[in-house]
């Protein structure tokens, strides 16, 4: 799955350990970052909860909270939807 932030489509893969990515970039984990963007993230919180599902040459956080800034209204449920189906069984059909 590729997340548009603008015109831009950037890929998007699951990290092998969120939880771990997460801890990195932002010190929390995965669910207290669905908590966050549950609500109303800025662009910098949602920057830092993307990060870690993109490829390693992608921008790096101040610079993805600036590009998504002026598109939140798209790209949050985006990445909300990331966490939820990062969250879900790997084996949806049972």
């Amino acid at each position: 799955m590729a997340i548009k932030i603008g015109e831009r489509s950037i890929p998007t893969r699951k990290p092998q350990d969120l939880d771990a990515a997460l801890a990195d970039v932002a010190g929390c984990n995965a669910a207290e970052m669905a908590r966050i963007l549950a609500g109303y993230p800025n662009p910098g919180q949602v920057a830092t909860a993307l990060r870690p599902f993109l490829p390693e040459d992608a921008p790096g956080i101040p610079d993805l909270a600036a590009e998504l800034a002026g598109d939140m209204g798209t790209v949050v449920p985006a990445v909300r939807k990331l966490y939820a189906d990062a969250e879900a069984p790997a084996d949806k059909a049972k």
